[in-house]
């Protein structure tokens, strides 16, 4: 579902241009794939294939701006962008927090057993909360058509992408909202990937089909481990 040539500069500035001293991307063999290009040329990079892929890894290592880097890439890109080569399904959003905004009735009782005075089926609001924000942005962006979904947990509601189940334990009707976390697997069923930023969550861990550690700017591949 996307593709970073070795060499991409995943580091921005403010204007959106590769940032001077950034650290090149180079893939590990066991990240790697190479890819026959029209001019009859090869380019090997970095492969996020189809499925559920969990960057992890340290602050400060790179986990946001590589997710950030595969939101550009859906898009055009000139030809002496740092990320030159770089490509992911045109079909991709970055699904995060909106606080605050307006909702139009939309079903999202995937994700919320009951609503405070309100249907989740039918859901609408002036000033939507954290959860239910990002909740409705994922709902919206499926109804769209999205095949990759870009989910960063510091741009998250922390509710909305896991649940401590002890934390759950304590509440005496028990959790009203379903985590993205446990729909992660259908979604993934049904033709859609997620490539999610988890470096303080382990619940991730167990529904990914990759595991990719960032260090120093380069990535690894733990999902064996």
């Amino acid at each position: 579902v996307a593709f970073l040539p070795d060499g991409s500069v995943a580091a921005r500035d403010e204007a959106g241009r590769p940032l001077k001293g950034a650290v090149p991307l180079q893939a590990p063999a066991e990240l790697a794939v190479e890819l026959a290009l029209p001019d009859g040329s090869k380019t090997r990079g970095l492969a996020i294939p189809a499925g559920i892929t969990v960057l992890a890894g340290s602050a400060f290592h790179g986990k946001t701006t590589l997710l950030e880097a595969l939101a550009q890439a859906s898009g055009e890109l000139g030809i002496t962008d740092g990320l030159a080569g770089a490509c992911s399904t045109v079909r991709t959003e970055f699904v995060r927090v909106e606080e605050d905004r307006a909702v139009a009735p939309c079903d999202l009782s995937p994700f919320f057993r009951s609503l405070p005075g309100q249907d989740p089926s039918r859901f609408s609001a002036d000033e939507a909360s954290g959860a239910t924000s990002q909740a409705a942005n994922l709902h919206e962006s499926l109804a769209c058509g999205a095949r990759l979904l870009l989910i960063d947990e510091d741009a998250s509601a922390a509710n909305f992408l896991t649940r401590d189940p002890r934390m759950a334990s304590l509440l005496p009707k028990g959790e009203s909202v379903v985590p993205l976390v446990a729909r992660a697997r259908e979604l993934a069923a049904r033709g859609v990937s997620l490539v999610v930023v988890a470096g303080a969550s382990s619940e991730w861990l167990a529904v990914a089909d990759r595991v990719v550690v960032l260090s120093e700017y380069q990535p690894s591949d733990a999902s064996a481990r």
